[in-house]
């Protein structure tokens, strides 16, 4: 996680990259700038060259007064000199720039410093400043529109929350930054998010979710200009495969890793790298290959390197001379790795040596100095846990303090709010006492038209009321239910989409889809139905092919099949056309397929089928469903008729689909007709007028 806070940073300092300047050209800017470009190019590899650069640039910048070369040199000297230790320093040159920001309302360049100084803050475990810097950022960046700053803003907190174990909230920003990086199809974030995503499942080790979310990353990072980025997760993909035992996988990954970082990166970078390919050969029994390149890394051992690194780089040579009886070299590393400090990052190593050492002298047959290591390994594991204990504690006292934090913030939002309030009251108290006396003469004036409106138009009102009731019935209940399934399903997709298998996911989608389309027919039916109610609807006959209508509707409607695994059977011969509004003729067929899905059982068959006879064209549409009675019949005949029946999936309907259809049938000079027998299926057929050629 600290590695993607560093890469988060160096994302965002070439995101703000040099703001233009209106002041003049000239050799000495162009110096700035060359000093700003080369501390931007060791930043990821080199800190004294940042620092050296970072200084030269700021110096030279405030020799000229140049204000954007200024800014520019310090993102980088704000996390050296952090990097260093020197939290003072940084402070120091952040003040300098976010006065110059404020000074020259460069918002892009405030979203930055503070996301900057919430990084500082965030590595020395101070949470709760991290937390409130991060909060400025975001803050700003939300009021600029600026996605770049508001997508690191939410990265930087989603750490926050990771450190402090607090893993809601976490997934709660991270999500937030994906939806933002996907709608500016910002891969390098997409691809930051979802490595980070993956180093949560891989500390909970579960490493199949981890390969998941680090494989989406490679494909995201392996195209950005982010040599770091990209090796980083290759790595983190070759060590999830090590951890989970698909040894040739991690192999491959770690061997490309290599390839394409090519010494380029920092010392300690390669170190990791090197000592990840070292173990996967371990594993594999390859233990010369594994020696030959931990004793390449010996030969790089400098004062920069890091303990708990070199702690590891010990312990692989000698457990590769432990495979190998060579068990004096062996303990020779293991007392060099005993001799490494007591500290977090390399206690785990100690552990292991210790552990070790006590096997070997087991293996010479020593047991009294066996069991005097074993017993180090029991001490040396005991202050693992105890440190786990300690820094449980420390995860509590940080957890109070961010939530110190966020109160203290959402109190200065809260007055800043009522403050705004109390600022827009009385700006529109000053509006309602200037045009008051206008306002309550133009409402009257109003009322008395829309008075005299509504009278005249009592009778209207009356014949719609028949109407409206049907609306509120299918608002309150049919429309309701439908858009209630699909809310269900959808916050199932975005609360447990981590959670579910492939399977689960496609079922809920499925039914995302079904209910929408339910929604959309129900839609499109009270839509026309209204306008037929009213004599609004356009409706213009013309010539049409009715074997194009029936194909296009049915490859529609083919999406809701397969909630039920029907087969549908087009039969069509030749082109036929008819005299017709083709709109309302799709909705015919449209209606008739949807009743027929409805009442059909599982794995049930729907035939359409498309005869000339007499001059007339007649569509059938007959399914092998559960049929209707007599009186059912006798029912739905009726052109008032707006009953309706319970589908063989418990599906609900309103009945305006088969009233809207007798309708259009009849405008378009056809006649309908139905057949059907309880349990046996049901035929519904209707005519329309041959067109002349």
């Amino acid at each position: 996680m600290e590695f993607f806070i560093k890469i988060s940073f160096f994302l965002l300092f070439f995101f703000s990259s040099v703001f233009a300047s209106a002041q003049k050209d000239s050799s000495k800017i162009k110096e700035v700038d060359n000093f700003v470009t080369k501390e931007g190019e060791f930043f990821s590899s080199d800190i004294d060259s940042t620092a050296y650069y970072g200084l030269k640039a700021f110096h030279e910048a405030e020799s000229i007064n140049y204000t954007d070369g200024i800014v520019n040199s310090l993102y980088g000297l704000i996390w050296t000199f952090a990097q260093k230790g020197k939290i003072d320093s940084s402070k120091k040159y952040f003040d300098i720039a976010e006065k110059i920001a404020i000074r020259y309302n460069k918002i892009k360049e405030l979203v930055n410093l503070y996301n900057i100084i919430g990084i500082t803050y965030d590595n020395i475990k101070e949470y709760d400043k991290a937390f409130f810097y991060y909060k400025k950022s975001l803050e700003y960046a939300e009021k600029s529109g600026f996605n770049a700053g508001l997508i690191n803003a939410y990265i930087n907190l989603a750490g926050v929350y990771f450190s402090v174990h607090n893993y809601e909230k976490e997934t709660e920003f991270y999500l937030k930054a994906l939806e933002l990086a996907k709608q500016d199809k910002d891969s390098v974030s997409i691809g930051y998010i979802y490595n980070n995503l993956a180093e949560d499942y891989s500390v909970a080790r579960n490493y199949s979710k981890a390969g998941k979310y680090y494989l989406e990353a490679e494909k995201m990072l392996k195209n950005a200009d982010d040599l770091y980025a990209y090796s980083y997760v290759l790595t983190n993909i070759a060590d999830n495969y090590l951890k989970s035992g698909k040894y040739d996988l991690a192999l491959k990954y770690i061997n490309k890793s290599i390839k394409q970082s090519g010494k380029k990166l920092s010392m300690d970078f390669y170190f990791g790298e090197t000592l990840v390919k070292a173990e996967i050969l371990q594993n594999i029994k390859k233990y010369k290959e594994s020696e030959k390149l931990l004793k390449r890394l010996r030969k790089l051992i400098s004062d920069n390197i890091e303990k708990n690194l070199l702690a590891r780089l010990n312990y692989l040579l000698a457990y590769n001379f432990f495979k190998q009886n060579r068990f004096i070299k062996s303990r020779e590393l293991l007392n060099n790795v005993l001799s490494f400090p007591t500290i977090d990052k390399t206690l785990p190593w100690l552990v292991k040596a210790s552990r070790l050492l006590g096997e070997i002298f087991v293996k010479e047959g020593d047991y009294k100095t066996a069991l005097i290591f074993f017993d180090k390994y029991k001490t040396f594991s005991d202050s693992l846990n105890s440190l786990i204990a300690e820094k449980s504690r420390i995860d509590f006292d940080n957890q109070q303090k961010l939530h110190l934090a966020e109160a203290e913030v959402n109190s200065l939002q809260k007055d800043r709010k009522i403050y705004q309030l109390e600022l827009k009251r009385k700006n529109q108290l000053q509006v309602f006492l200037f045009v008051g006396g206008g306002l309550v003469i133009l409402i009257l004036l109003l009322v008395l038209y829309y008075t005299k409106k509504i009278r005249a138009k009592n009778k209207e009102l009356e014949r719609l009321n028949k109407t409206k009731e049907q609306m509120l019935k299918i608002f309150s209940h049919d429309l309701k239910n439908s858009l209630g399934a699909i809310i269900s399903f959808s916050s199932l997709l975005v609360n447990e989409l981590d959670e579910l298998e492939p399977d689960e996911i496609k079922f809920t989608a499925n039914e995302i889809n079904f209910s929408a389309n339910a929604s959309n027919v129900l839609m499109t039916n009270l839509l026309n139905w209204i306008l037929v109610s009213n004599d609004e609807l356009p409706f213009t006959t013309e010539r049409e092919n009715l074997c194009e209508i029936v194909t296009e509707v049915a490859g529609r409607i083919k999406p809701l099949l397969k909630g039920k695994n029907l087969t549908l059977d087009v039969h069509c011969e030749k082109e036929i056309f008819v005299l017709a509004d083709k709109n309302s003729v799709e909705l015919i067929i449209r209606n008739l397929l949807s009743n027929a899905i409805k009442f059909s059982p599982e794995k049930g068959e729907i035939k359409i089928s498309v005869l000339v006879n007499d001059k007339k064209a007649k569509v059938t549409v007959k399914d092998s469903g559960v049929g209707m009675t007599s009186e059912q019949l006798e029912k739905i005949m009726k052109t008032e008729s707006h009953d309706s029946s319970v589908g063989t999936n418990k599906e609900k309907g309103t009945g305006l689909g088969l009233n809207l259809v007798k309708t259009f049938v009849a405008k378009n000079n056809g006649e309908f007709n139905v057949t059907s027998k309880l349990g046996k299926g049901s035929e519904f057929s209707f005519t329309l007028p041959i067109a002349e050629k």
